[in-house]
């Protein structure tokens, strides 16, 4: 095997696989069928191609018959039965498998080849499709579009003709059976990757162009079978397609994607750092750098755009990250002996590739409890009253900069008193503590570190690998989780993660000697009050702004500190659904704008924590959710 071919090898069939997945995805749910085959036959063909340049005979093989398969649904107009699209999953399935074990060995287990070859059994096992009859197309497959565009000759009928690899051992001639086409106008030949070891397989690929009747090509072509398709064209219609303007696509590695935005991180910086540096050296001349305002306005949004645009080339649709899943949910359901219908929507909502990558360990996790924990047994459902096969909605959509991605079963739901108690049977917190939780504190014990309900080990669950895995996971990425339930009646996993690495405007505030971020547009207003003017209602206090009366919090209180001792207050007014609130600082200095990086893992938990961001002066500002935190 090319050690040199192999790391492209494994990055394109990634790429391949991953097409074919949202392809499969696609016709699962009946969206553009036809479209969707022609898709993943093209990803397929292509893969199988690749193959050929390694030891992968077996591989080779069953791409070859996932081919066929695909084949004739495109003569189908994209028509699969159920078993048709499990064999394939499977096959998909299996091809992962491959490229794993390349990826992590450099070489493929006897056992993968095995299995390769057992799938590739059954799929050629199935009864042979039937032999095609010329079609009329509206519109005709792409090759026979490439095959009038290239021979500018007016056809009545396209005919493709592979023959499979025993053709020759066969007796059989390709290319005289071809010669019998009547009217033969144009002929192209070209190759397959041969799969045998053997150097006499057929690996022809025919296609041609005919001027009579489709009928009567295919009535020549009759002892091909389904080798051979034939399908009507409207001679009257010219035989050039229009050409639609390209896009101009350039493939760039995601390392060298990463690096440009790392570099535009510190170009972020040093731009921050430069306005703090020259606003320090004019000290008192305020006139003299009036002229600098315009350059660094326009720098700033410079700097924006360019962040903005190096941001949408990372940007992709979650349908990458939800095609596989189908196909896991089944394998997950078909192991424990249940019956499970996942059903997507959502999947055009696009996230930085990061994100993406970051989100797909938490989702597998929480689908896996939903199957194992959450939705029952079919004989306990239908005792339920509830039908056989359960439900697992899983559903996208964007919120303003972040995506909510929502995990809904229909199973029993969450048994808190059972939490609780097991909480407080393993330490986690105390039995009268765990009492006095509201339910939706208690829901969340799910996510603390060592907390399971599995009572077994099974091949999904039970070893010692919780929820607290989901969060932990979501926190590296800047997002959260929470749950809710419905007893009876099932659960909700709601998910939050950025849409991509935001560059905000960040005020910053100061308690004390300790400085901290928030988000600029949070703050409707910053006014001074003089402590004279703050009104003790109840155990709180508070002020009036604008003739409103408005709640006044500390900053400094919520931080676990003091209150303000300045004279005026110093009052940030935010606004929150329900009204205004007044947060009290010692005093608001700066701002700055500056990409946001995710908190760290460890302080990831903490309430009204929203991530962090680099200071000019290249210490770390912790950003504060202000929201949250007053709430």
């Amino acid at each position: 095997m090319s050690d040199d071919l192999l790391p492209y090898f494994l990055a394109e069939g990634r790429e391949l696989i991953e097409r074919v997945g949202e392809a499969l995805f696609d016709l699962d749910r009946g969206v553009g069928p036809a479209e969707a085959v022609e898709r993943a036959f093209r990803a397929i063909h292509t893969l199988k191609g690749s193959t050929a340049l390694f030891d992968m005979g077996e591989l080779g093989a069953l791409l070859h018959a996932v081919e066929n398969e695909l084949e004739a649904a495109r003569r189908q107009a994209g028509v699969m039965t159920p078993e048709q699209m499990s064999a394939l999953n499977d096959c998909i399935g299996e091809t992962e498998r491959w490229i794993e074990a390349l990826e992590a060995e450099g070489s493929v287990p006897a056992a993968r080849r095995r299995a390769a070859a057992a799938l590739e059994a059954r799929l050629r096992g199935s009864p042979p499709s039937a032999p095609q009859l010329p079609t009329a197309s509206a519109a005709p497959p792409s090759w026979a579009l490439d095959l009038m565009r290239v021979a500018g000759l007016p056809a009545r009928a396209a005919v493709q003709y592979a023959p499979d690899a025993e053709a020759y051992f066969r007796g059989e001639d390709p290319l005289a059976l071809i010669g019998t086409v009547p009217d033969l106008l144009w002929l192209e030949l070209d190759r397959q990757s041969s799969e045998a070891d053997t150097p006499f397989a057929c690996d022809l690929v025919l296609r041609a162009l005919s001027g009579a009747a489709p009928e009567s090509v295919a009535a020549a072509l009759r002892l091909a079978g389904d080798q051979a398709q034939v399908i009507a064209l409207d001679a009257a219609a010219p035989a050039q397609t229009p050409t639609p303007l390209a896009t101009r696509i350039v493939r760039v590695e995601a390392a060298s994607l990463d690096a440009a935005s790392d570099l535009l991180d510190q170009l972020i910086i040093a731009k921050n750092a430069l306005a703090h540096e020259t606003a320090t050296a004019l000290g008192e001349r305020a006139g003299d750098a009036r002229g600098l305002a315009g350059p660094q306005l326009a720098l700033d949004r410079a700097v924006a755009a360019l962040h903005g645009a190096v941001g949408r080339m990372r940007l992709a649709p979650l349908r990458r990250l939800f095609a596989p899943l189908p196909r896991q949910v089944r394998e997950m359901a078909d192991a424990l002996g249940k019956q499970v219908e996942l059903t997507i929507s959502g999947e055009d909502v696009a996230v930085d590739k990061a994100i993406m990558d970051g989100l797909y360990e938490p989702l597998i996790h929480i689908l896996r409890n939903a199957v194992d924990h959450g939705v029952e047994a079919p004989s306990v459902r239908l005792a339920a009253g509830k039908p056989a096969r359960a439900s697992i909605r899983l559903a996208a959509a964007p919120r303003g900069d972040v995506a909510v991605i929502e995990v809904t079963d229909d199973g029993a739901g969450l048994d808190l008193g059972r939490i609780r108690q097991i909480a407080a049977e393993r330490g986690l917190i105390s039995p009268a503590s765990a009492e006095a939780l509201s339910d939706r504190q208690a829901a969340e014990l799910i996510f603390m570190p060592g907390f399971s309900t599995a009572r077994t080990v099974t091949g999904l669950s039970g070893r010692g690998v919780g929820l607290d895995a989901v969060r932990a996971a979501l926190a590296r990425i800047g997002g959260r989780v929470e749950v809710e339930t419905h007893p009876g009646q099932g659960a909700i996993v709601r998910m939050t993660a950025p849409l991509r690495t935001l560059l905000m405007r960040v005020a910053v505030l100061c308690v004390g000697t300790e400085r901290f971020g928030a988000a600029l547009d949070t703050i409707r207003e910053v006014v001074r009050i003089p402590r004279a003017a703050v009104t003790a209602v109840r155990s709180g206090e508070a002020v009036v702004v604008r003739d409103e009366v408005i709640p006044l919090m500390h900053l400094g209180e919520l931080l676990g500190g003091e209150q303000s001792r300045a004279d005026p207050l110093v009052v940030a007014v935010i606004q929150q659904a329900d009204g205004r609130v007044g947060l009290a600082v010692d005093r608001v200095a700066e701002s700055l704008q500056a990409p946001v990086q995710a908190a760290s893992p460890l302080l990831a938990g903490l309430a009204g924590l929203s991530g962090s961001v680099l200071q000019a002066d290249g210490r770390i500002l912790l950003l504060l959710d202000l929201r949250a935190l007053i709430q």
